[in-house]
């Protein structure tokens, strides 16, 4: 049976997957378009010009590029779009227990033990906050990681990418995310193995990810004005 989690590092798994060829695919599309069609994305004035994310609805200040949250920054850190995105939602929770079944299947346990355990790990998981992003141009991250009252999985669904760089050499990285390995720096997925200290990911439209909430990571510019849409999420403990 094909695994969606591969090993990149010491302790780290990446879960890679797509919705393109699922049955609700569009349906999915459909209901994330409608949902922001009333929306704006703007730059977050702290932060500067790095990406824009939707605004949270009431709970911001806009002038014509940029937003400010008008309450505490916890507020905004749990803002919860996926509440207004119940068929995405599904999809997510059900691809979670895949990439937590791969982690037993890595560890050798048979279908029957690796489905226990997940039933046993995802009770204690919920979803704790999830937003929306844009990224055009030179729009990027800096390198941060997701660690936030006691999230242990980080997430990202690809909404629309437009096509990204090829391979030459100066042009690589471009439009990608860049997981940063480094080791023996996580506890989510005690594991043994070897590889390099970087993995770039190059996203596609209906894609989903799943990585340690502590892998550090940074969404690289596009180079490109075509907009790329994403909606990330943390998971946590209960």
């Amino acid at each position: 049976m094909p695994r969606n989690s591969q090993a990149l590092y010491n302790h780290y798994l990446l879960y890679a997957n797509s919705l393109e060829h699922h049955p609700k695919f569009d349906d999915i599309q459909k209901e994330i378009a409608d949902y922001i069609s009333d929306k704006k994305f703007r730059y977050h004035k702290t932060w500067g010009r790095t990406h824009k994310l939707l605004v949270p609805d009431e709970k911001a200040i806009i002038d014509d590029e940029y937003f400010e949250v008008s309450l505490m920054d916890k507020d905004w850190l749990e803002f919860q779009i996926l509440d207004h995105l119940p068929l995405l939602k599904k999809q997510i929770i059900f691809h979670l227990k895949e990439h937590i079944k791969d982690y037993f299947l890595n560890l050798n346990f048979d279908q029957i033990s690796a489905h226990k355990q997940v039933k046993k790990v995802f009770s204690d998981l919920s979803l704790h906050s999830s937003w929306m992003t844009a990224f055009s141009g030179r729009d990027y991250t800096h390198a941060h990681h997701h660690i936030t009252k006691g999230a242990v999985f980080a997430g990202v669904y690809y909404y629309s990418c437009p096509p990204v760089a090829d391979d030459q050499k100066q042009l690589a990285r471009a439009g990608s995310i860049s997981l940063l390995l480094e080791p023996n720096i996580t506890n989510t997925w005690p594991m043994d193995f070897a590889a390099p200290s970087e993995c770039n990911v190059k996203p596609k439209t209906g894609q989903i990810l799943f990585f340690p909430a502590d892998l550090l990571h940074q969404v690289n510019p596009s180079l490109t004005d075509e907009v790329r849409y994403s909606i990330s999420f943390n998971v946590k403990t209960n």
